[in-house]
């Protein structure tokens, strides 16, 4: 029995009726008991004659029912041996595939009309032919009204579910003749509430499809949605047509679209409160070691199909043609990103909805245990008072979760006798990696370096901070962030920052950053005046003149008033619009490891033989929630001590 847990009536009714017709029925409600596998009726339905699926609005939109009867239609697609039987117990209206498989209608029936076709038509499906066993009434006038004998039973079956009709009020399954109870509730285990697929594909979706649609534009009907139903009907179509590659990748679009409106409207249900912020994250750590891959654009970054869909089209299996593996791992990483359950029974059944159980429970265990190691950020502080090279580094492992405190690293006394240094620096970072990995056994990945504005200014022979050596160069080796030291140290500007990146997150501009014009940049001190007059809009704010002498006195008026400020590393004028449109491209918080990358692809590229990339002269301190509430905790338990 293939049924939504709003038809467990039904699905006991019509079991019980079976079973006391002499049918063997696995079903749910009463077979799946404390200590069996829950996911395992998925063999079974492979190992079952028949699966009965029963119809209602409910089912159709349920995931998990989906896959029961598209794995019972997948082993019997021309209907030859009858292994799908959908009983329809709603006015609801199948999909394409599904409506073409006959039904025993028992919508509007009385329980005794009801028993007799369920049965006839159980019957009808099993000996492959509806042929009545007795004479066939004639149907003129002296034949009409004639009813066949009532069902009778005999006389020692045990009281049956009341019909779905009425208000079922039994929990056990009740005995058919010669059997015996169960204590099964009829109540399945708990599961997703009806799923309602999202009435349309719109945004980045649709777009992607209307393009591979375009070769065969006057050939395909468009429908007035593109929904489940019609994303199914278009396959169909494709695979009914002579071969060819535009037939072929319409069909792989139009399957891979309908598991993204699947995924996006099981996640609508089990993360209520998704954020963007959270899909990025977990588009950016699925995208992580896939080579050849290609970016979000930012512009497509406020709904979630969007994400799941570019996930479905732009990073399909390497194992299989269809993207149902890679949304897995999305999702799982996205659980893990916003405290969802990847265990729970919620996400079980979706996942295996999309493939193997034993394939979803060696993934989930290796992507849920690498996430627990790298949850970990390591918080460098090169802190320097007047000079530019730091006189004392300072580090804290930071727990993204929030589940922890911050743990921090024991400053050494060598700080006090040797000199400020590119060396020195360089051998403090390590000692503190070291700290972190062996000592405290946390691998982390991403870096915070907390930077002094003269080091970032005016740094000998064009030194930068992911430049630190390291072995390789820290930029190399993991994700690096540049933050502001002075905030750190000295809680500089964290009210107007924090206001600051409010607006940002809000706004509706793409991307948020307005560039200050040149003229304004020669003047530090005017400029700041013209900013505490809120001359220019709540965004990040961006250089691309900087000034050759004074740039630390330009970045300090800058960095007081925003948490992002993004400035030019000696860029051609010509290359200004680029920097811009790139910047508008790949907006976000993979941003500033997007300037490092291509940073350091410039610098390892032989020069005159491949054009830089635009964002390689582009340098950022990036600033986010989390880090100013971190500098906050700080400056209060300085205060404190």
């Amino acid at each position: 029995m293939s049924y939504a847990p709003a038809d467990h009536e039904w699905a006991a009714w019509i079991a019980w009726q079976l079973e006391h017709a002499g049918y063997s029925v696995l079903v749910a409600a009463w077979d799946v008991v404390p200590g069996s596998i829950r996911m395992g009726t998925l063999d079974r339905v492979r190992a079952c004659d028949q699966v009965l699926a029963v119809l209602s609005p409910d089912y159709l939109t349920s995931v998990y029912g989906t896959a029961e009867w598209r794995l019972a239609w997948t082993d019997d697609p021309d209907g030859d041996k009858r292994r799908l039987v959908p009983v329809r117990v709603q006015s609801c209206e199948p999909p394409s595939v599904l409506s073409f498989v006959t039904p025993i209608d028992l919508v509007g029936l009385d329980e005794s009309g009801a028993r007799d076709r369920l049965l006839a038509g159980i019957t009808a499906s099993r000996t492959g032919r509806g042929k009545p066993t007795g004479e066939v009434p004639f149907p003129g006038p002296e034949g009409k009204g004639r009813k066949s004998a009532p069902y009778r039973g005999n006389g020692t079956e045990a009281a049956a579910p009341p019909f779905p009709r009425q208000q079922n009020t039994g929990s056990q399954r009740p005995a058919p003749a010669g059997g015996r109870a169960s204590t099964g509730s009829l109540e399945r285990a708990p599961a997703p509430a009806s799923w309602a697929l999202p009435a349309t594909l719109d945004g980045w979706a649709l777009t992607e499809l209307e393009a591979a649609l375009s070769p065969l534009h006057a050939t395909v009907r468009t429908p007035v949605v593109w929904d489940d139903e019609a994303l199914s009907a278009l396959k169909a179509d494709m695979d009914s047509r002579l071969p060819s590659l535009e037939t072929s990748y319409v069909a792989w679009v139009a399957e891979n679209l309908t598991f993204a409106l699947r995924t996006t409207t099981f996640l609508r249900q089990w993360i209520p409160g998704l954020t963007t912020t959270a899909l990025r994250r977990a588009l950016n750590a699925t995208l992580t070691g896939v080579a050849g891959t290609e970016r979000m654009p930012v512009a497509q970054t406020t709904r979630a199909l969007d994400y799941v869909a570019w996930v479905a089209l732009r990073y399909p299996d390497a194992a299989g043609p269809t993207c149902q593996r890679t949304l897995v791992d999305f999702v799982i990483r996205l659980a893990c990103e916003t405290g969802s359950d990847p265990w729970s029974g919620a996400f079980t059944e979706w996942a295996v909805s999309m493939e193997d159980w034993n394939e979803v429970n060696e993934r989930r265990l290796s992507l849920v245990e690498k996430w627990e190691k790298g949850r970990w950020r390591l918080v460098v502080s090169l802190y320097s008072h007047e000079g530019s090279w730091p006189e004392q580094i300072e580090g804290w492992l930071v727990d993204d979760s929030g589940n922890e405190k911050p743990r921090s690293y024991p400053i050494s006394q060598e700080h006090l006798v040797e000199p400020p240094g590119e060396e020195r620096t360089s051998r403090e970072v390590v000692k503190v990696l070291e700290w972190a990995r062996w000592d405290q056994d946390r691998h982390v990945q991403q870096v915070d370096l907390a930077v002094p504005t003269k080091l970032l200014a005016d740094g000998p022979n064009g030194w930068r901070p992911e430049e630190i050596d390291v072995g390789p160069m820290l930029g190399t080796m993991y994700r690096v962030t540049i933050r502001w030291s002075d905030r750190l140290r000295r809680g500089r500007g964290l009210l107007s920052a924090d206001r600051r990146l409010e607006s940002i997150s809000s706004s509706v501009a793409v991307p948020p950053v307005h560039w200050i014009d040149p003229a304004d940049t020669a003047d530090p001190h005017e400029l700041r005046r013209q900013l505490k007059k809120g001359r220019y809009p709540e965004q990040a704010l961006g250089v691309l003149a900087t000034p050759s002498t004074d740039l630390a006195a330009l970045l300090e008026v800058l960095l007081d008033f925003s948490p992002i400020v993004l400035w030019s590393d000696s860029a051609p004028t010509t290359v200004w619009p680029d920097i811009k449109h790139a910047v508008g491209t790949r907006w976000g918080e993979q941003l500033p490891h997007d300037l490092i990358r291509a940073y350091l692809q410039r610098r390892q590229s032989t020069p005159g033989t491949t054009e830089a990339p635009p964002l390689s002269f582009l340098r950022a301190v990036w600033e986010d929630k989390g880090w100013l509430k971190f500098c906050q905790s700080q400056i209060r338990r300085g205060a404190e001590k």
